[in-house]
């Protein structure tokens, strides 16, 4: 009976070859975006599924009631106090990144991009698999035990079984010899945790001792600047552990405590911390939802295809299937036959999708914003999922026409009273209406996402994007003022300065303060650390008192910079030389979009920057001058022995990088339009082929009779702009509900007005049109002498 199906599917192939194509092209297109979404998916759900205790593996997240908000950072002391106090607690570590660390390679040192300090608990709680030993349970009791990965152990001493072995370098600007008591496998690339190597957390507690001045960040309760992580007996007791947690702070921190501690599965970390601050190597659940629905529009109007193009051949099969039946076939077999053709044609579109998405993944991953990887512990879920809907398409798409045909009347098909086209006139319409709606709300949401993102690169921050070139520094490196001085010399360089933190700014650093008439309420204020002539550099205006000078000594200690915004926040009448938490303030600046356009302007409050905070250095240049500039930089460079390379970025630079997930989502909108244009028209292209064809003694008769070929070509094309303009009705206010709901995460966007959706209908107007003219052309200038000589 199957050999019987494949060979009637083939023959339905062949006959239908221009069917066929039009099918396997637009399910190709489907199958191959759908694969490349399912690809993002599924490594991104799939995230941490290496680590085995997942489920009862928990961080420690600190919450802070006087700014509303949730950081990552935890107290160094937190880990072991939890072990102690809480027996549901198996496991606890601190870890925290370490920037500064480089190891020796025959005589040069390399960086170490990725190196994690932290204690040996880290082993029970993540699955690290050990490949090379000393004792696992003190592999970082010292301070100068190392562990490596595979990957750079390989690299380093070209083999991995090192142990034992030393390995000279540098930490914190420190010379170490290293004892090397481990290597471990690489983690997937579907993990949170992917050191390169593991060094002893005391390593972090001297670099955090000098930032915040103290001799025991390690003891401290206030210094949160560790990552916390424990594993608990039973994931069952978190809720327990929580309830606990308030009493436990009081004990340790005070008796009215400003913060408190939850916890966070690491299941939910990837997908679920886009609200917790300082949280590295994070995806984007909203991305999940979007690129999903793309991609289920998409095959959902391949499927839409599909049908429209199966019920118009359905009427020249009639008869065929009429004579199955008179021959013994039942109903049953009958769809049989035809669920098995269509999931013949989709498997014929499967190679061709796998063939798309080789080619294409790569550019995806640009879009996406993440590598796009075939990750060896998804291979049978990439499978499962690519053959899963190949075959879900193929069954969902045959389910109309297989019911439609094998409900006909046998005798009246077989008395020549074949099933009207004018029957199902209606079905067509409103798959085509369904199509059109589809391709119009996606034309009006990519020219509506297009001009936010490109308000957002022409608006107006209130301060300098031209002729600005931003410098990155080495913390702790040197004292930058003289080499500043150096670089303000040069005839081309209009002003420099120095900065913590460069604009757009994308760090927030802020405290509360009391209003000056209302003691009790606070206001939240962020602060910017910035040098001398920073203010003029960047071009903020002035608006009462002064900016900083070294003219006054104790502008450097004492002094701040408040903006238009805090001022009104915190209700300060004629605010300069008075007192702001502690400094005296000087001057009021023009409000300007401190961070992305995200946000509204908050309060804001300038002081000057110690040298140790010096993070980037901002030069002001005359007009096309930036090649001299630069050149300048690297002879200063050279001759102040500064060991790192130049680094450096326009603010043109910084803020496309900070717009960049608009700029693609607009393009893969665009993409999706293009998608979806293409399986539409071809559609339309081939119904419009079957539909002339079937009309070609009516339009025969219709030339005999004096119709010209403009008034035929006018019928085919009328119609299709009526349904055309009814699908952009439809549309549009689903796009602008789609688009206004979206526009409103934006304190800055544009307006949207009737001008897109309109240009919407007549664009997808004239792509209707132009298609339908191509065929509909031939027809209307055929010979009506062929069409009318049997009769």
């Amino acid at each position: 009976m199957i050999q019987n199906y494949f060979k009637s599917a083939l023959q339905i192939i062949k006959k239908y070859k221009l069917f066929t194509f039009i099918n396997v092209t637009g399910l190709s297109i489907a199958l191959s975006v759908s694969f490349i979404i399912l690809l993002y998916v599924i490594n991104e759900l799939s995230f941490n599924s290496s680590h085995e205790k997942r489920n009862d593996v928990f961080r420690v997240v600190t919450y802070n009631s006087d700014y509303n908000n949730s950081m990552a950072g935890t107290p160094y002391i937190l880990a072991e106090t939890l072990k102690k106090e809480f027996p549901q607690v198996e496991r606890a570590t601190q870890y925290r990144y370490i920037n500064n660390i480089k190891l020796k390679v025959k005589d040069d040192f390399i960086d170490i991009d990725n190196t994690i300090a932290t204690g040996a608990d880290i082993f029970d709680i993540f699955t690290i698999p050990l490949v090379y030993q000393m004792d696992k349970n003190h592999l970082l009791d010292q301070k100068n035990s190392i562990l490596l990965s595979e990957t750079l152990a390989n690299k380093i001493f070209l083999n991995t079984n090192i142990v034992g072995q030393e390995i000279d370098g540098i930490i914190n600007n420190v010379n170490q010899t290293f004892v090397i008591t481990g290597v471990y496998k690489d983690l997937p690339e579907n993990s949170i945790f992917r050191p390169d190597c593991l060094v002893n957390s005391k390593w972090t507690i001297s670099e955090l001792n000098n930032i915040w001045n103290i001799k025991n960040s390690d003891e401290s309760w206030d210094v949160e600047a560790w990552y916390t992580w424990i594993l608990l007996n039973d994931n069952k007791q978190a809720s327990q552990i929580e309830d606990l947690l308030p009493e436990f702070v009081k004990r340790h921190k005070s008796e009215n405590p400003k913060i408190q501690y939850k916890l966070q599965c690491l299941n939910d970390y990837y997908l679920n911390s886009e609200n917790i601050l300082n949280t590295k190597n994070t995806g984007n659940i909203k991305n999940i939802k979007l690129f999903s629905l793309i991609a289920s529009i998409i095959i959902l109007l391949a499927g839409l295809n599909y049908i429209l193009l199966s019920t118009t051949i359905s009427y020249s099969r009639s008869k065929e299937i009429a004579i199955r039946k008179t021959n013994g076939a039942s109903t049953s077999k009958i769809k049989l036959q035809i669920y098995f053709e269509s999931i013949i044609i989709t498997l014929l579109a499967l190679p061709i999708a796998l063939l798309l998405l080789s080619l294409f993944y790569k550019y995806a991953a640009s879009l996406f914003n993440t590598r796009l990887l075939f990750i060896s512990n998804n291979i049978w879920l990439y499978i499962l999922f690519f053959l899963g809907i190949t075959l879900i398409i193929g069954i969902t798409s045959g389910v109309y026409l297989a019911e439609f045909l094998s409900k006909q009347n046998v005798i009246q098909i077989l008395k020549k009273q074949s099933i009207s086209l004018k029957s199902k006139i209606g079905l067509k319409d409103a798959l085509i209406v369904c199509e059109l709606i589809i391709f119009c709300a996606f034309i009006s949401c990519s020219y509506i996402i297009y001009d936010q993102y490109k308000f957002f690169l022409t608006k107006d921050p209130g301060y300098n994007t031209q002729n600005i070139l931003l410098v990155n520094v080495d913390i702790n490196n040197q004292n930058y003022n003289p080499i500043i001085s150096e670089l303000k010399s040069a005839p081309f360089v209009i002003d420099a300065s120095f900065t913590m933190h460069s604009l757009p700014m994308r760090h927030i650093m802020s405290m509360m303060v009391p209003q000056y008439k209302n003691k009790d309420k606070k206001v939240e204020i962020e602060g910017m650390a910035i040098g001398y002539n920073f203010i003029e550099t960047m071009g903020l205006k002035i608006l009462d008192g002064r900016s900083f000078s070294e003219n006054f000594g104790s502008d450097s200690i004492n002094a701040v910079v408040l903006n238009e915004n805090a001022v009104k926040k915190l209700g300060i009448e004629d605010p300069v030389g008075k007192e702001f938490s502690g400094f005296k303030i000087i001057g009021v600046i023009k409000d300007f979009n401190l961070h992305a356009l995200y946000t509204d302007i908050p309060p804001l409050y300038f002081c000057m920057a110690p040298s140790k905070y010096i993070s980037q250095i901002i030069i002001q240049y005359t007009p096309n001058n930036q090649n001299q500039v630069i050149g300048l930089i690297n002879e200063v460079w050279t001759k102040n022995n500064i060991d790192s390379p130049v680094d450096y970025q326009t603010i043109e630079e910084v803020t496309n990088e900070l717009y960049q997930s608009e700029k693609n989502l607009t393009e893969i909108i665009l993409w999706a339009t293009l998608f979806t244009l293409l399986i539409s028209m071809m559609g339309l292209f081939g119904l419009t082929i079957f539909v002339a064809d079937s009309k070609q003694k009516e339009i025969g008769i219709k030339k005999v009779m004096g119709c010209t070929e403009y008034s035929i070509i006018k019928i085919f094309v009328q119609r299709n702009i009526i349904l055309v303009i009814i699908s952009g009705a439809i549309a549009s206010p689903i796009s602008y509900y789609i688009m206004n709901d979206w526009l409103g995460n934006f304190a800055y966007k544009i307006n949207l007005n009737a001008w897109y959706f309109i240009s919407t209908i007549i664009l997808a107007s004239v792509i209707v049109s132009f298609t339908v003219f191509v065929h509909s052309y031939n027809a209307a200038t055929s010979n009506p002498v062929e069409a009318l000589k049997y009769e």
